[in-house]
């Protein structure tokens, strides 16, 4: 009796989740531009089924599909054997390959027969999922279909990373307009009210709201004459990364899958209906990331100007005072405004008013609320 064999676990399962997780897309809706690349691969390879899909860790999950959808147990699924290799995963006839005669998926009258898969390789190497073909019959495809599979994978993986990107610059931008708003500041202390209500440090609002990290030690000023200290930060300013996005750029020149695929569709000789059908969905697919290239270009442009609120900032630990670009020492305040447009309307806190003010802070701070 055959026995089915399981795909071994990749060597670096937790690195490779922890990176879908970072595209969030497992159980998204279905989207035009994934579900069209599906039906190329359909139409190209002249089969019933063709599908992109993700393998996360239990299952095998379906992002765009022609002839299946939804999920299934990753353990039988050929996906799984896909994305440990290099190339194009090609089975075909899978009754005839010791790794699958004895699948579920191909046991039965009508099974799964031939299957190409080509792994969706990220930055960092780790492969998420695949695009491939599944028929129920046997065959062995041209050369050209499996440079053209290649080549749609890695358009896949381009969408992916533009949306990744976008969705994070966007969310970067949200946070930064938020220091644009009126910051209620306590006068006396210094402190800042949050949106929750909770008063803290500006030093602490700045890095939740913006990553603002600072390098704390003794401005000019403040620094005894004979104090053989280091200059401020220098250390920690050399050990620390410059890249605020720390997102991976993605070319719209260098990166583009677009004109292989262009390449590999003339290369398969197709009647010129279906080639014609094909190119216009890669025409559209070409408009599409363009755009997101735009808009991604766009954000980066936003949030250029607070850029240095990303960075490390020397903060003195005696006046609060930073350092900034032209070695001025100005307060924090004052470089947030002119970092990132932040205005404060100055007032006191309940803690500074309970001991500054106690017979009135029970009264003011009850009309408060």
């Amino acid at each position: 009796m055959e026995v089915m064999h399981l795909p071994a676990r990749p060597a670096h399962e937790a690195a490779r989740l922890a990176a879908l997780r970072q595209y969030a897309i497992v159980d998204t809706e279905p989207e035009p531009r994934y579900d069209e690349i599906a039906r190329i691969v359909a139409r190209a390879f002249d089969v019933p089924m063709a599908f992109i899909s993700l393998i996360n860790e239990d299952r095998h999950w379906t992002k765009a599909g022609i002839g299946y959808s939804g999920s299934i147990a990753r353990d039988i699924t050929f996906c799984t054997h896909a994305i440990e290799a290099d190339e194009v995963l090609l089975v075909p006839d899978a009754t005839q390959d010791e790794r699958f005669a004895a699948n579920p998926l191909v046991e039965p009258e009508g099974g799964v027969r031939f299957y190409a898969g080509a792994p969706l390789v990220v930055p960092g190497g780790h492969r998420l999922g695949t695009v491939c073909a599944v028929d129920v019959r046997p065959r062995t495809p041209k050369r050209e279909l499996l440079v053209l599979l290649g080549a749609l994978a890695r358009q896949v993986v381009e969408l992916l990373e533009l949306r990744r990107r976008s969705k994070r610059l966007a969310e970067s931008v949200e946070n930064a307009r938020t220091l644009g708003e009126l910051i209620p500041i306590c006068a006396q202390c210094r402190k800042v009210r949050r949106d929750d209500a909770f008063w803290s440090s500006l030093e602490g609002y700045m890095s939740d709201r913006a990553g603002t990290r600072f390098a704390r030690g003794r401005c000019s000023e403040c620094k005894p004459p004979a104090s053989p200290s280091p200059s401020l930060g220098s250390a920690e300013l050399s050990q620390l990364p410059e890249d605020f996005d720390e997102l991976p750029e993605v070319s719209a020149e260098e990166n583009s899958a677009t004109a292989a695929i262009e390449a590999a569709l003339r290369d398969l000789s197709l009647p010129e209906a279906e080639l014609g059908e094909a190119l216009t969905i890669l025409d559209a697919q070409r408009r599409e990331i363009d755009e997101l290239h735009r808009v991604s270009a766009e954000l980066s442009e936003l949030l250029a100007g607070i850029r240095t609120l990303g960075e490390l900032i020397p903060l003195c630990v005696d006046c609060g005072k930073v350092r900034q670009d032209n070695h001025y020492w100005s307060s924090l305040e004052d470089f947030v405004e002119a970092r990132a447009g932040s205005r404060f309307s100055h007032g006191i806190c309940p803690s500074c008013l309970r001991e500054l003010y106690p017979d009135l802070a029970d009264a003011v701070l009850s009309k408060q609320g």
